[in-house]
């Protein structure tokens, strides 16, 4: 598919040809790969797909050497995918209380929680200053727009 877009001449442009990839290749890939057990065949197998994609993408010959398209920086391996995708996984389950306990029943270290901070008290100066009326009862706006209008 991305060799039929990728005509020099009419097709697209290296940065779209990337996001296509990104979107068709990467992220259906890192969808839902991290929930299975893959065997390191299979990992290999999909490491190459997202590596020729990226080769089609910049133009360079299959024959060239992976290591020189790695240190282009535009691709990574499946397993750096998997890593980010689990420590997104990770801070967000961090943040419920019933993620927390999931993660703590599985055997994950679950550090404490944060205190909240509470906000800055204001100062009596600035609150002299300051004056914020309260909205009026059934002030909508679809209804009573001149209203509203002289209120805001």
């Amino acid at each position: 598919m991305i060799g039929w877009v990728s005509n020099r001449r009419s097709g697209l442009k290296e940065e779209e040809l990337l996001r296509l990839v990104e979107a068709c290749v990467i992220s259906q890939r890192t969808y839902h790969l991290p929930f299975q057990r893959l065997t390191q065949s299979q990992q290999r197998r999909i490491d190459a797909m997202i590596r020729k994609a990226t080769e089609l993408v910049h133009g360079v010959p299959n024959y060239a050497s992976t290591r020189l398209l790695l240190k282009l920086g535009t691709h990574n391996t499946l397993s750096k995918l998997l890593e980010a995708n689990w420590f997104s996984q990770r801070k967000r389950l961090l943040l419920t209380p019933t993620g927390r306990n999931l993660l703590s029943r599985l055997g994950y270290p679950v550090p404490p929680l944060e205190i909240e901070t509470r906000p800055t008290p204001l100062s009596p100066a600035i609150r002299k200053i300051l004056s914020v009326h309260p909205l009026s009862r059934n002030m909508r706006p679809q209804h009573d727009k001149s209203r509203h209008k002289s209120r805001v």
